[in-house]
């Protein structure tokens, strides 16, 4: 289940790769410059569950869909810059695990930041490491300073509408905050 997405090597300079497998019969113990990874550094939540829904990501780069990721069958799906990843991204500053994709057992999903050198960004906001934040559909990530964007969508229309009807109670809070804060202004003005 290995989605890769190698198109970001034709303009960016490749990272320097890591073999996620060591040869079992090298004297690797005693080499300790940089240890290669063979086991994922990651424990999923009591929480975790397989998806309820067909999600997926609709991966951008300059505003051009140049991929589809399927994120429907596991879990969780690890995103970074070696092969042991789900999402391979193949930019330098994407870290070797840098974050994951978490389903959880009440049918919504959640972005973690593994504690990624260069960050995660969910709607241009840098998230918080090592923390589940909710990733809604509409949303966009973006790992690193990877110029690609990973947007959550659903082929549910359940799902989609849910989504919409968020985004639109969001949008009324928002729009009641501000009128709340001109009311007051007004009022300032007037006595």
């Amino acid at each position: 289940s290995m989605a890769t997405t190698n198109n970001e090597l034709a303009e960016e300079p490749a990272a320097e790769l890591v073999s996620p497998v060591e040869n079992e019969h090298a004297t690797a113990k005693t080499d300790t410059s940089t240890p290669k990874p063979n086991r994922v550094p990651y424990n999923k939540p009591s929480w975790s569950a397989k998806p309820q829904h067909n999600y997926f990501l609709e991966v951008l780069r300059g505003g051009v869909i140049v991929d589809k990721i399927m994120i429907n069958k596991f879990d969780s799906y690890l995103v970074g810059r070696v092969e042991l990843c789900d999402i391979m991204c193949e930019h330098p500053s994407v870290s070797r695990f840098h974050a994951v994709i978490q389903h959880s057992d009440d049918g919504n999903v959640y972005l973690f930041d593994m504690g990624s050198t260069h960050g995660t960004k969910l709607n241009k906001n840098t998230i918080e490491a090592k923390k589940y934040i909710r990733f809604h559909v509409g949303q966009m990530a973006r790992f690193g300073m990877s110029t690609r964007l990973f947007i959550l969508q659903c082929e549910s229309e359940a799902v989609l509408a849910q989504a919409e009807e968020e985004a639109l109670a969001e949008e009324h809070r928002v729009g009641a905050v501000l009128n709340a804060k001109k009311r007051k202004q007004q009022q300032q003005q007037q006595q």
